[in-house]
């Protein structure tokens, strides 16, 4: 699960205004609320997302790429500040998700020397 503050902070600093940019973080991840109704289901259900995005909702798409891009760049400064980085940022990266609290899928990750498949 990526932190819902780590969001917030990045449109902060894109917006200048934390209060526009706890709005976008909220309502484009927190708060949605999906209503499915007939013919699909006989009784009519409300569904809230309280971890990850909805299948199919690309809304948070660029607001995580960005703040995931943020995380690896910090990862890099901490260990070699000012420098070109490779592969030791890789232990930095997992420390820092390990302090906001994101577990890291194996099954999802790709490890390469080369940074591709």
């Amino acid at each position: 699960r990526w932190p819902l503050t780590l969001l917030t902070a990045l449109m902060t600093l894109l917006t200048s205004s934390r209060s526009l940019a706890s709005a976008v973080a909220q309502t484009v991840l927190a708060f949605n609320t999906f209503v499915i109704d007939k013919p699909r289901v006989r009784k009519r259900k409300v569904l809230t997302f309280t971890a990850g995005q909805p299948l199919g909702y690309y809304g948070p798409w660029p607001l995580f790429t960005l703040s995931h891009h943020k995380v690896v760049w910090l990862a890099a400064d901490r260990v070699y500040p000012k420098k070109a980085f490779w592969n030791y940022v890789a232990s930095e990266y997992r420390s820092i998700l390990d302090d906001l609290g994101v577990t890291i899928s194996s099954q999802k990750s790709i490890v390469s020397k080369i940074g591709a498949f």
